[in-house]
């Protein structure tokens, strides 16, 4: 027969390469790493959905009002135009440095020696 000694060095080997195994499995492309980059993709994704529901909600409200509110219409017409009613005086300043709708400015010209 086979002796004890043989066993259970056998037993050890197959354990350990089925530890191996595992911990490999885990590491490669379908492992640990890949689920908690898909779970941060999701929370990501997850996040930009809620903030297009809260951006379609607001839409949705300000097509509500321009509907039924004849004020409401006027004062985003005005906006959009830039013009004022009779006898209004407005102000229109210039967009904020770094903002989406400033106009780029130029770059700085070195000075001639």
């Amino acid at each position: 027969m086979i002796s004890s000694a043989v066993i259970r060095t056998t037993i050890f080997v197959a354990c350990v390469l089925v530890i191996f195994c595992g911990y490999m499995a885990l590491r490669g492309p379908q492992g640990v790493p890949a689920f908690l980059e898909k779970r941060h993709e999701i929370r990501q994704l997850e996040e930009e959905n809620a903030n297009l529901r809260r951006d379609i909600d607001s839409r949705e409200k300000l097509i509500h009002e321009l509907q039924f509110s004849q004020d409401k219409q006027d004062e985003v017409i005005r906006r959009y135009l830039h013009e004022g009613k009779a006898n209004e005086v407005q102000f229109i300043l210039p967009d904020k440095p770094g903002s989406a709708t400033a106009p780029p400015q130029a770059p700085a010209r070195p000075q001639a020696r």
